[in-house]
């Protein structure tokens, strides 16, 4: 049994949290890139109890070898639900967003313990990882009162039509099998309204997310919360990520930094086929005015817009 770390060694634990299939791999290639950051792993989601394999991430930082020639996979950031399941059972897929209301006191400190093991494993100053669904902020929030969220945003348009081509995407079981809650009457009467079709549920579904977000981030000051939208990452990688380094209160005049940012390769699956086709080839002109429809207010709030929308709104 490993000794209790020094959980003071947590500061500003910083959050990259989105609805899914919304952009939060590439923003974390780009982010995981500084090496002040530590981050959970395959290996921690392989063993969560085992605090010892976040080592391996140290790997990472220097790469003249081969991971096919030493058998294995490198470490690379990983969602890491059982780490985090492993101190708090509701984390991965809670039926609502986790409030501070959900944290006792025994899981605040298993928390702050998990995640010091990370930095203090693998020897950086500070920590970094992802998640996707729920907000949690209110939850992440009670446990590291210091925390900082970035909020990857896409095209709701784009994020339902991967919805649709991804195994774990269970609306096609009905919205009472989902694991985001019944509906509300307004949800429901925009679902019948649009014949209960997968495309409506997969609508609701974003739009449920991103407003658990949006609500959650509302008391939250700006050096706390910060939006990145999926569509700005793609035109400028670099830049983009420079400036939420910055904002996040990280160096970025180390001489490594962005040579290993430009190595990063980010590719636009708003406009090319990745795995399946972009979402304006994919979905019909009326399954795109449904959306249009169901998410209007929702996708204006973040700057995206229609053609048949008199003016495109300012990013919020």
């Amino acid at each position: 049994m490993s000794a209790r770390p020094d959980t003071s060694t947590v500061r500003r634990p910083l959050f990259v949290i989105g609805t899914g299939r919304c952009g939060l791999s590439p923003v974390m290639d780009l982010l995981t890139a500084h090496e002040d950051l530590a981050w959970p792993s395959q290996y921690n989601r392989r063993f969560p109890d085992t605090p010892a394999v976040s080592m391996l991430s140290r790997l990472t930082d220097h790469r003249p070898f081969s991971s096919r020639r030493l058998g294995w996979k490198l470490p690379v950031h990983d969602e890491a639900y059982p780490f985090w399941q492993s101190m708090f059972n509701g984390f991965a897929e809670p039926d609502r967003d986790l409030y501070a209301t959900d944290v006792t006191p025994f899981v605040a400190d298993r928390m702050r313990c998990g995640v010091a093991d990370i930095v203090r494993f693998q020897r950086k100053r500070r920590f970094t990882a992802e998640y996707s669904g729920w907000s949690r902020i209110g939850f992440m929030q009670e446990v590291f009162p210091d925390a900082q969220f970035v909020h990857v945003i896409r095209d709701g348009r784009a994020v339902v039509n991967s919805f649709l081509h991804v195994g774990w995407w269970r609306g096609y079981e009905g919205v009472h099998r989902w694991q985001f809650g019944l509906p509300t009457a307004e949800e429901q009467a925009l679902l019948a309204q649009h014949g209960d079709s997968f495309v409506a549920r997969a609508g609701i579904h974003w739009r449920r997310l991103v407003r658990s977000i949006v609500t959650a981030a509302a008391a939250l000051d700006p050096q706390t919360y910060r939006v990145v939208r999926y569509e700005d990452l793609v035109t400028d990688p670099v830049g983009i990520t420079l400036d939420t380094l910055t904002w996040a209160g990280l160096p970025t005049d180390r001489p490594q930094l962005e040579r290993r940012l430009d190595a990063v390769p980010i590719f636009d699956a708003n406009t090319s086929a990745f795995r399946i086709p972009s979402w304006r080839e994919n979905l019909s002109s009326d399954q795109i005015a449904v959306l249009d429809d169901m998410l209007g207010d929702d996708l204006r709030r973040f700057g995206y817009h229609s053609l048949e929308w008199p003016v495109q709104a300012e990013a919020s």
